[in-house]
């Protein structure tokens, strides 16, 4: 059974803003959803989906450590879990489901 996946109560502030900035000098990320993810036995977390144009390793590694630099701030301590949306699974259907952060133009 799916973990059960939740819109965020409310964002912390300045995350929204820190991820459309950090994300807009990033060309391959498309879009970005952001969920509250209920895993039995931990406390939720928020875990933003990355729709992203076809990358490598390591370009996706650099974009995972840029997101992590420019949200740190807003995040005051709590963690934040990124994954790329795919076709299935969770990130798919945090990718359906969870409210749109970003969105390239």
């Amino acid at each position: 059974m799916d973990p059960p996946l939740a819109a965020p109560a409310g964002v912390p502030k300045g995350l929204a803003e820190a991820l459309r900035v950090c994300l807009a000098r990033n060309d391959e990320a498309l879009a970005a959803r952001l969920a509250l993810l209920s895993v039995a036995g931990r406390e939720p977390r928020l875990t933003l989906a990355l729709t992203l144009a076809p990358v490598s390793k390591t370009v996706l590694e650099a974009i995972v450590r840029d997101i992590s630099a420019a949200v740190q701030g807003a995040l005051e301590g709590e963690p934040l879990d990124i994954m790329v949306a795919g076709a299935d699974g969770l990130s798919a259907r945090i990718a359906e489901t969870a409210p749109l952060v970003y969105e390239r133009a």
